[in-house]
């Protein structure tokens, strides 16, 4: 389950940026399609994408180096071929050096130096997988069960970094 890539989106769009420049990292294998989702959602919204595929966690530090310039915020994809403990402490680093705003899936990276994160809420992920069992159990078809996406996400901020980075974070603060 995740959170809809217009989500994410519509957060980047409050930022104080002069321009939105996002950049993605993914291995096809994993995260190909959420990353189609994610530029699909971005070319209806005329925001610009430079997503980049990964095949070995070692590529991160290179790409993230030759791709400088091409994107002014990097949002980091549950994908676990691009994040590793290694290739994290290197991003943030690197992102942190750039001036450079990282936005994620999961909190803990707020706290080593992302700008923000949305988060599944998990408490709804299991209300939702119970709506969805309670239709199984009802005799509907697994396969006649659509994929959900989570409906609540909660939003971490690091208010530390957006001062550092001297970005205006009111405009997501309330959502």
């Amino acid at each position: 389950m995740t959170i809809p890539p217009e989500r994410y989106l519509r957060l980047m769009e409050k930022l104080d940026l002069t321009e939105l420049k996002v950049g993605v990292f993914y291995d096809p294998a994993k995260s190909g399609t959420f990353v189609r989702r994610v530029q699909q959602a971005a070319k209806s919204m005329d925001i610009e994408i430079t997503a980049r595929e990964v095949h070995h966690s070692k590529e991160v530090p290179e790409l993230l180096t030759r791709m400088k310039g091409s994107y002014n915020i990097l949002w980091m994809v549950p994908d676990s071929t691009v994040v590793t403990p290694e290739t994290v402490e290197y991003m943030l680093l690197f992102t942190l050096q750039n001036r450079m705003p990282v936005v994620t899936f999961a909190g803990k990276y707020v706290d080593t130096g992302a700008l923000f994160s949305l988060d599944i809420y998990g408490y709804d992920m299991g209300k939702q997988a119970g709506e969805m069992a309670n239709k199984v159990l009802g005799g509907t078809d697994i396969s006649d069960i659509p994929d959900a996406e989570a409906r609540k996400a909660v939003m971490k901020i690091n208010r530390k970094v957006a001062q550092k980075l001297g970005i205006n974070i009111k405009g997501i603060e309330n959502n």
